[in-house]
């Protein structure tokens, strides 16, 4: 079966972004917490690696920003995202619905 192509492909890139980034984030803290517990690197290290977190973190928010006026620029218009169009964007087969 062909891939369906669907409209807003940038809101698309942004929401499936924003899906990754949001998983990486909480895998990297939760990998990094307790290795700067056991092994208690320099100060200058751990100032780097909140520097990289708190990037981090505006790039997540920028994204979340994005999304917002994505899906209310749809909403203004009067367009409606179906629900095949929700379950492309976690590759949920459609053929599978109940």
């Amino acid at each position: 079966m062909a891939t369906p192509t669907h409209a807003h492909p940038m809101l698309r890139l942004i929401l499936r972004m924003d899906r990754a980034g949001s998983a990486y984030f909480v895998g990297m803290g939760v990998l990094t917490a307790p290795v700067l517990m056991l092994a208690d690197p320099p100060e200058a290290i751990v100032w780097l690696m909140w520097v990289g977190w708190i990037g981090f973190a505006v790039w997540l928010a920028a994204l979340g920003v994005f999304m917002a006026w994505g899906l209310t620029r749809s909403a203004m218009r009067g367009e409606e995202l179906d629900e095949d169009w929700w379950r492309s964007m976690i590759d949920y087969p459609a053929d599978s619905r109940r």
